[in-house]
């Protein structure tokens, strides 16, 4: 029988560092180092390395519960069709077949992220590399980064080697000017970061500044932020708070 891990309530509530308007729903219980959100789950690597996961339907009533295997992560991305990936912490790139974990390939990475057509990294050279099946493949020779995220039309964004934002929109790479990051996702046409103030903001065209919080983390769904606070605890977005 899977062990669950302490039983999580919703409430609204401020984050460390997060000013008192902000609306957050905070997922209690779990301290975590990383965070990736499915159609359907939140994933979390905790600050054991385990990796964990809740039902969305089940925030605020349910537990968080380890995933098979005894590999340990230290990042993690998940595809919309909740198909899990992670880097492990002697830097392999992982599947999750749920019943453990599948190595895929050789390479090493520091950052994954996932569409339904596979896994992407960021290489421990900072390269960027693409799944093919069987192998990893360099994605450009130019770019490199620390954080990567993309969606299931093969757009690619990244945190490059300063902070500065990249963007693949079309196959052609171009800089979102004005705004520098830790952290990165993308849901849509929507860019979220973590910026170098642990202040979050997304792009849409322009960029804004979410309503309050600071974090460390952030993955996005459905146009909700997921992310980690810099208490370590993972929190979702609240409606109305953009």
């Amino acid at each position: 029988m899977k062990r669950l891990i302490a039983v999580l309530t919703l409430v609204v509530l401020t984050f460390a560092s997060t000013p008192a308007s902000a609306q957050w729903g905070a997922m209690t219980g779990i301290h975590s180092i990383d965070i990736s959100v499915s159609d359907s789950t939140v994933w979390i690597v905790g600050t054991d390395n385990t990796v964990y996961s809740l039902p969305k339907q089940n925030i605020g009533t349910g537990s968080f519960t380890p995933a098979v295997g005894d590999v340990k992560a230290v990042r993690i991305g998940v595809s919309q069709d909740n198909v899990v990936y992670i880097v492990s912490v002697d830097q392999g790139v992982y599947r999750y077949s749920g019943v453990g974990w599948l190595r895929l390939g050789s390479q090493t990475a520091i950052d994954v992220c996932a569409n339904v057509n596979g896994p992407s990294i960021i290489g421990t050279d900072n390269k960027i590399y693409l799944w093919t099946g069987g192998e990893w493949k360099g994605f450009s020779d130019t770019y490199k980064g620390t954080r990567i995220s993309d969606t299931n039309d093969g757009r690619i964004v990244i945190v490059g080697m300063d902070g500065s934002i990249f963007d693949s929109t079309g196959g052609n790479w171009g800089r979102l000017k004005d705004m520098k990051g830790q952290d990165i996702a993308v849901f849509g046409q929507t860019v979220w970061i973590v910026g170098q103030d642990n202040s979050i903001y997304y792009y849409q065209g322009v960029w804004s500044q979410y309503d309050g919080g600071q974090a460390q983390a952030i993955s996005a769904s459905q146009g909700t932020p997921y992310v980690i606070g810099r208490d370590n605890k993972p929190y979702v977005g609240q409606a109305g708070a953009r």
